[in-house]
Parts: C-alpha cells; structure tokens; sequence
C-alpha cells in the first residue's frame, strides 16, 4: 500500500448519489462489499469497504481508466454524499 493521493490533476469532488446507480451498479457494488443492496444502505454510514466501491463506481463514470486502487487513496474531503436519505433499496423492495 502507497501514501500516493489521487493526482493533482485527476483529483475532483467526487458525487455519490446512491438513487443514481444502475442495477449493474448495484449488483456490482453487492459483489465489491460481499452484503446485499439492503445491508449496505442500511444505517447511517457506509463502511469504508462500501465508499470505496461507490467511488470507484460514480468515478469510473467519467474516467474509465479510474481503478479500484485509485478509489482507495481518495481523501473523505474529496467525496460528497447527494440525494439526503437515499436509499436504493426503496425501488426494489
């Protein structure tokens, strides 16, 4: 493991809206975290394992070559949480 943070010129605010996500997305990010939908929307935070994924995610959205390791070196102060108290599971259940 490195101390490198994201590139100053790849760095951005990154949004996670959880009611944006596809059902790809969501099976994707089931299958980064090992829990279901609901479990991981479940609570008032996400595990650092789950905000990893969902980074890696609504990232790779805008720069396919974005990996899950680029993910894991994002700083909490690059990541903004939209949507209040979304919750994904609210459409599928």
């Amino acid at each position: 493991m490195t101390d490198k943070a994201i590139p100053a010129e790849a760095a951005m605010t990154i949004e996670i809206d959880p009611k944006k996500l596809t059902l790809d997305e969501l099976e994707e990010l089931e299958a980064f975290v090992g829990q279901s939908t609901e479990a991981i929307f479940a609570g008032t935070g996400f595990s650092a394992k789950a905000m990893k994924a969902l980074v890696f995610i609504f990232r790779r959205r805008v720069d396919p070559a974005f990996t899950i390791e680029d993910a894991g070196r994002a700083n909490l102060s690059d990541i903004t949480i939209v949507g209040g108290d979304a919750d994904p599971t609210d459409a599928v259940a």
